[in-house]
């Protein structure tokens, strides 16, 4: 890491420090969904305790994109229902959606582009390792949806250094991510991974923020997962959702499909499957509101 790259990581950093105790949640949620120990009780418990979490989680359970026909009406019945590691999404939503709601810059941060990139992304990633490694489709979902937190903690907490990045994209006509390289000497994918580490997430997420725009890089354990939400970013912006600042659609990894064994069909099927999933998770979308 460069000198500059440090100061930069400096500089967003003092402005996460001042976040609520929201991220420690969320990195308390990850790790339980991944410990034998934990009881749908524990993780009820730990998400009751933040009334306004567990509100969203609930309404979200009881959205139509998942269509149950009665009210689940407290969190251990939606693990029950549900799941350890679908309600630990459900958490995770509920929390990025509420750390930066509200983070709407006019004309250079539109929160509504963040967080509509970050759904599909999520979503396409879940949908593509359900194909490719299905036992990992709810990890790919949390990367996918945090695949973007290095721009929008950039974005939050040091709108200056932003505001640079976004006149090189304007005039380069380049990526936010490569823009960011550029000027700051720091991308804002690995902005993103050392964030999460400050926030103790777990190393999983680490390294896939940080690789999954170059997901090659990618420790061979973590490599798929990486693979899956590149793939899944390319495609979220290729049906229109692309994320905040971008102009135009990031390139794909040819040797990521080829590993991933996706080929245009299968492309094409997550394409019309993800539309209709966008279509109904509206619950979900209008936390951006």
């Amino acid at each position: 890491m460069t000198t500059r790259c440090q100061a930069v990581l400096q500089e967003v950093m003092r402005g996460a420090k001042e976040l609520p105790t929201l991220p420690h949640v969320i990195a308390k949620i990850l790790r339980m969904t991944t410990s034998a120990e934990s009881s749908a009780a524990d993780i009820s418990k730990l998400i009751a305790n933040d009334p306004a979490l567990s509100s969203r989680v609930l309404r979200l359970v009881n959205s139509a994109f998942y269509g149950f026909p009665r009210k689940v009406s407290n969190v251990t019945r939606a693990i029950v229902l549900l799941g350890f590691a679908k309600v630990r999404n459900l958490a995770v939503t509920a929390s990025v959606a509420q750390m930066f709601t509200g983070l709407e810059r006019p004309g250079e941060f539109s929160f509504r582009r963040y967080w509509e990139h970050a759904v599909a992304t999520a979503l396409a990633s879940e949908l593509i390792a359900k194909r490719v490694c299905p036992a990992r489709a709810d990890d790919a979902f949390v990367v996918g949806l945090l695949s973007e937190l290095g721009k929008a903690m950039l974005a939050g907490r040091a709108p200056d250094l932003y505001r640079k990045v976004l006149a090189e994209v304007n005039e380069l006509e380049i990526p936010v991510n490569q823009a960011a390289a550029q000027v700051l000497e720091c991308d804002v994918a690995s902005l993103g991974s050392e964030i999460a580490q400050y926030w103790n997430f777990p190393e999983l997420l680490v390294q896939c923020l940080k690789h999954y725009r170059a997901p090659q890089k990618a420790p061979p354990e973590y490599r798929e997962i990486a693979q899956c939400v590149h793939v899944a970013d390319t495609l979220a912006g290729s049906l229109g959702w692309l994320g905040a600042g971008e102009k135009f659609v990031a390139d794909v990894d040819g040797v990521a499909l080829m590993e991933l064994k996706v080929d245009e069909a299968g492309l094409t099927q997550d394409a019309n499957t993800l539309l209709k999933s966008y279509d109904t998770s509206a619950a979900v979308l209008q936390m951006a509101a």
